[in-house]
């Protein structure tokens, strides 16, 4: 597009909110001189995640602010029948490989055993 966009710092740095099964954080950007906010969501669930990308027409929102839209966000996610991660049951493995997918993608990893063993050493 022609327009010079670079990061400018955290306004939310990475939060993990255990209790909605989410992971969060909000950047700031500089589009073109214009300050603009992504907001990044993942929403774990028996499969993995859920991404959701939120990007406010309000670039100058507050932390508190960018709470309060993934908490709304979060909310307003409905998962199909079977697929909550409040679903989970002992010894069911698929709703464990929620955490470590997101962590590997996030690490630029495929996820797979090396993944596994790549995350468990860096842990």
């Amino acid at each position: 597009l022609g327009q010079d966009i670079r990061f400018e710092g955290w306004l939310v740095y990475p939060r993990i909110d255990k209790g909605k099964n989410i992971l969060y954080y909000a950047n700031i950007l500089n589009w073109g001189g214009d300050r603009t906010i992504n907001i990044s969501v993942s929403i774990f669930d028996r499969q993995g995640y859920v991404p959701i990308k939120i990007v406010p027409v309000n670039g100058n929102i507050t932390s508190d602010d960018v709470q309060k839209i993934v908490a709304a966000s979060a909310a307003a996610y409905k998962p199909q029948a079977g697929s909550s991660y409040f679903e989970f049951s002992s010894g069911d493995k698929v709703a464990g490989y929620g955490a470590l997918g997101v962590l590997a993608t996030m690490l630029g990893v495929k996820y797979g055993g090396a993944a596994s063993a790549g995350l468990i050493a860096l842990a």
